[in-house]
């Protein structure tokens, strides 16, 4: 494997917001006049799904409840179940400040991941890959949920700005298998909200945020992640209840 290839660390600020269906669309017309559509984004956008991890803890939920600033999460990612490659990432937090670090697996190198063997990630050499090879190894990472979503996705060539919309989030607990291309999942919010996140590196100019439809939208610090596994949770609780 290319180890120029293998691994993308990178570190950037992150704005997310709840809005709504119109405000969406209010935001949207704004962002095709002023932005460039991502390169791999079709007009209604792409398909992303994670396969994520956790310990036999759930701390990843825990801290993220608990407001832990310094945390991680973990997971695969593909963009379409059918391709002989997916990214693993690390993403950690510490307030609105992300750090990801991206190490690209073959198909079969994820299955064994995904089967609780992590020495396939002693083959990449490269930091970012040994990191979380003993990552896996001391946490003893677990897979946990999916996560399908719709992501539209607009650019600024300048301070690496990148707007995205994220839309028809759903789940799946009962079948963890990333490349099942008839996967079964369950919503895990209303058709009509929609995620708006804002990344960039150094800062946002006011304009950018002036120019969007945010004094309805609610900000928060929004993770699929934590909201798939409290809506399992629940899902537990009320059937013990």
């Amino acid at each position: 494997m290319n180890t120029k290839e293998a691994q993308l660390t990178v570190t950037r600020h992150e704005l997310k917001y709840y809005l709504s269906y119109s405000d969406y669309i209010v935001a949207r017309n704004i962002l095709r006049e002023l932005m460039d559509r991502d390169a791999y984004s079709p007009e209604e956008g792409y398909p992303i799904r994670s396969l994520y991890f956790d310990d036999i803890q759930d701390a990843s939920v825990i801290e993220k409840l608990d407001g832990i600033e310094l945390r991680d999460k973990y997971r695969l990612r593909t963009y379409d179940p059918k391709l002989d490659w997916v990214k693993l990432e690390r993403k950690s937090k510490n307030n609105n400040y992300v750090q990801k670090t991206s190490v690209r697996l073959a198909k079969e190198e994820a299955k064994e991941l995904i089967g609780g063997n992590s020495d396939v990630l002693l083959s990449i050499d490269t930091p970012g890959a040994r990191s979380m090879y003993f990552d896996f190894k001391r946490k003893y990472l677990r897979p946990v949920v999916v996560i399908d979503y719709v992501r539209e996705a607009y650019t600024l060539p300048f301070n690496n700005i990148r707007i995205t919309f994220d839309k028809t989030l759903r789940y799946a607990t009962h079948n963890l298998n990333l490349f099942d291309e008839h996967l079964e999942t369950i919503p895990l919010q209303g058709e009509d909200i929609i995620i708006l996140e804002i990344k960039f590196d150094n800062f946002l100019p006011p304009m950018i945020r002036d120019m969007l439809p945010l004094q309805s939208a609610t900000s928060s610090a929004i993770s699929k992640y934590t909201q798939s596994r409290i809506t399992q949770m629940d899902s537990w609780w009320g059937l013990q209840a």
